[in-house]
């Protein structure tokens, strides 16, 4: 029976304002929180290497591109690649997981769905494991129950299937993630390429999107818009040992040395001039052959490509983002 007088559980906003809450303790900063995150691509681009690192990054507590990774227990649902597949992508990446705890789709018995089971099973996990950090599925749609015809339409299936989920991971402070698919065609804003209905969306406490967005960069752009930090962009590309990189702001990597000392003497986020930005140059890169008339060229170049930014005449700043 539900109870009538239950409001009464909840919390006067005086009392919530007296009450001490500790900070959020990110599992990856600035990327992944605790709660219920999302990494989507396009098939094939490289998801499952990834969040091969980022199991094994968390396990170790060290960086997935270049951000600190909360150490702690790893639960990894590969239900895309079997045994043989990982084994070999762990020796192609140079790692040797020891405590992440895989489980694989010939598991007995089956692995259950969403609603069916699944997050009662993450649970367990959770309470019999100490420091709990990261659940990792790959791919969602294998542990999407659907419910159609006129039972619920396409958003009221993906919150059926995701609300339990995203309650779980607040209630104990991990964060679990799903692996899931872009669509073929483009659109304006790059989070609405994420397969499915705005369902998914609207139950994720952090959006990664891999996207290759060939205007800017032939490199691959991450762009993630956590809830609790600011919107990250950076191009990321695929070492040779299939360990994704961070490459920097969007056509970083294709800037000249000189366009890169720029940027990197505008990365503390200060106003400059011209002639600032010139003696900081020739002050710190002696070694080069810069003028002051190339150097201002490049000034421009840059403000050009979206770089820097012209703030008032003769002022320039780095973007903020």
């Amino acid at each position: 029976k539900t109870d009538p007088g239950a409001w009464r559980k909840g919390i006067l906003a005086k009392d919530l304002e007296q009450e001490e809450l500790k900070p959020i303790e990110w599992v990856v900063d600035g990327l992944i929180a605790p709660g219920l995150n999302l990494i989507a691509g396009k098939s094939k681009i490289g998801k499952s290497w990834l969040v091969l690192w980022l199991a094994y990054a968390v396990e170790q507590g060290l960086e997935l591109l270049g951000f600190k990774c909360t150490k702690g227990s790893v639960l990894h649902y590969s239900l895309e690649d079997g045994k043989s597949r990982t084994k070999n992508r762990w020796k192609v990446m140079g790692i040797k997981p020891q405590e992440a705890n895989y489980q694989f789709r010939d598991r007995q018995p089956k692995i259950p769905l969403l609603t069916m089971g699944l997050e009662e099973e993450i649970e367990d996990w959770i309470i019999n494991t100490p420091n709990a950090k990261l659940v990792i599925i790959d791919v969602y749609v294998k542990v999407k129950k659907t419910l159609g015809g006129y039972k619920l339409n396409a958003y009221e299936n993906d919150n059926h299937n995701l609300q339990d989920l995203q309650t779980l991971a607040t209630k104990y402070e991990i964060a679990i993630v799903l692996v899931h698919h872009l669509k073929k065609l483009k659109a304006t804003d790059v989070f609405d390429e994420i397969t499915g209905s705005a369902g998914i969306q609207s139950n994720m406490d952090s959006m990664i999107v891999i996207s290759s967005d060939r205007k800017k960069t032939k490199n691959p752009v991450l762009k993630c818009i956590p809830k609790d930090a600011e919107e990250q962009e950076f191009e990321i590309s695929l070492n040779q040992k299939c360990i994704w990189e961070n490459l920097g702001k969007p056509g970083l990597a294709a800037l000249t040395n000189i366009q890169k000392a720029i940027t990197l003497t505008m990365n503390d986020d200060k106003e400059r001039t011209p002639m600032q930005i010139i003696i900081h140059i020739q002050e710190h890169y002696s070694d080069e052959d810069w003028g002051d008339e190339h150097i201002r060229k490049e000034i421009t170049r840059l403000v050009e490509k979206s770089c820097l930014m012209k703030t008032k005449r003769g002022h320039y700043k780095q973007l903020p983002f």
